[in-house]
């Protein structure tokens, strides 16, 4: 854009931009074709205001026609605990729907809750909630995914409690980072003699994973509520 200001009429020239990022508002992106994010610029951050407690992280919803490639982050974490003895605020919930091909994960996606804040006693923010279904596709990753729940203040308190990891596709879904952090994990794989495998750097459960996600069809932006899964 142009600076008309020498004719008194203000500032066309609208600074370069790059991610998108949410004071813990909500992210939702609709593709009819294949998304990708790019590494640097393509991060999306919804982490959720310091607070008492802080607040919840952002929901993310990327809807996709066909594949997802992530080369930027996804950040949905709980905000910290605003003063001492504030507690902080739980994770979002992150949704990835590949349509018709694979989600690839090339960068870090994380969903964990908010410290809180001392010196006095403050617990930490519960880990959120990751979603993540193909369709005609694999589900890999070269960079961690995690729900760790946030710390308990320097005083005491109660670390919050890992976030939850839900998986489904039709194809193999490889996701063996070292440093991938959940506190419980489901799996669904529909096609036969396709492999799910999955490494965890902390203590680990297998069970069930209620509903999460909102749905926005009224938006015409499709629906990231996943159901219950055992």
């Amino acid at each position: 854009g142009t600076d008309f200001t020498s004719d008194g009429l203000g500032n066309a020239s609208q600074a370069s931009m790059d991610d998108i990022t949410t004071n813990g508002g909500a992210v939702v992106v609709k593709t009819g074709g294949t998304l990708t994010t790019t590494v640097t610029t393509g991060d999306i951050v919804t982490t959720g205001a310091t607070g008492n407690p802080g607040a919840a992280g952002g929901e993310v919803f990327l809807n996709s026609g066909g594949a997802i490639t992530l080369g930027g982050k996804i950040t949905a974490t709980g905000g910290a605990g605003a003063a001492d003895t504030n507690a902080g605020g739980a994770g979002g919930v992150v949704t990835l729907v590949a349509a018709s091909g694979a989600i690839t994960i090339n960068d870090v996606i994380d969903v964990g809750g908010g410290a809180g804040t001392g010196p006095s006693a403050a617990n930490g923010g519960a880990g959120g909630t990751l979603q993540l279904k193909s369709t005609g596709g694999t589900i890999t990753q070269s960079a961690e995914i995690k729900g760790a729940g946030g710390a308990a203040s320097a005083g005491g308190g109660t670390a919050g409690a890992d976030g939850k990891l839900k998986v489904e596709s039709n194809d193999a879904v490889t996701l063996a980072h070292a440093s991938n952090n959940f506190g419980t994990v489901v799996a669904k794989l529909t096609t036969a003699s396709k492999a799910f495998k999955y490494n965890d750097t902390n203590t680990l459960t297998v069970g069930q994973v209620g509903a999460f996600g909102t749905d926005f069809t009224s938006d015409g932006l499709g629906n990231a509520s996943q159901a219950s899964m055992d």
